[in-house]
């Protein structure tokens, strides 16, 4: 009799059953066998709500970023631009009355991200997220009345804003070209040129505050 007949049934399907277990290795559980990849990289980050979107790209959050990713450096150029518009119309005593206001963003900006962690199976990076922008903000109000007489009235304010931010970020690499992450820290907006149309006169503002995002790469390289 040789060694193949000895060989029982059960013992030939429990071998059968755990073939499959073989394959979950910490990489294959990870999907990351090897190191992130380098080269070229696209990012798109995200803030919760309208509002905040507008906020971030005011502060110089940048909404894409296209620039290099290395093994511990990566830099890039964020582009951010934002569009909010509302709408009001109040009707009473046969007369109506409707507003329309609008803001308008625009930035752009250096984007550096330092690693200063990785994951024992490479696939978790921390990094020190740092950035600065120039960028442009408008906002207008107009109002129409339908009278009698009828009327409207228009206002806007314009000007050129400077943002600079540092936090940290933390994404997983769910293959070696593409990653999901988190982004938070502070930041502050300050502007001294900011003129209402139809006045010579300008004004300075200033805002400071945390912020949070949400980041989705992709790596275009090996």
């Amino acid at each position: 009799m040789n060694s193949l007949d000895r060989i029982s049934v059960p013992a030939l399907l429990t071998a059968a059953l755990l073939a499959p277990a073989t394959l979950l290795t910490p990489a294959a559980l990870t999907g990351q066998a090897e190191a992130p990849a380098t080269g070229f990289a696209l990012s798109a980050s995200l803030s919760p709500g309208v509002v905040h979107e507008l906020a971030n790209t005011v502060a110089g959050g940048p909404a894409f970023t296209l620039g290099h990713r290395g093994e511990r450096l990566s830099i890039g150029l964020g582009l951010g631009f934002t569009r909010l518009t509302a709408t009001d119309r109040d009707s009473s005593g046969g007369f109506t009355s409707e507003g329309t206001q609008t803001a308008t963003a625009w930035s752009v900006g250096p984007d550096v991200l330092v690693r200063v962690w990785q994951s024992a199976d490479g696939a978790t990076l921390g990094h020190l997220a740092l950035g600065g922008s120039i960028g442009r903000f408008s906002a207008k109000d107009e109002n129409r009345f339908s009278g009698p007489p009828p009327s409207s009235s228009e206002s806007s304010v314009s000007g050129t804003v400077y943002g600079l931010r540092a936090g940290l970020a933390g994404e997983r690499f769910l293959g070696r070209n593409l990653s999901l992450g988190v982004e938070g820290g502070l930041r502050t907006t300050f502007t001294g040129d900011l003129e209402e149309e139809g006045s010579t006169q300008t004004f300075g503002l200033g805002v400071s505050g945390a912020y949070a995002s949400l980041r989705l790469s992709v790596v275009l390289g090996s």
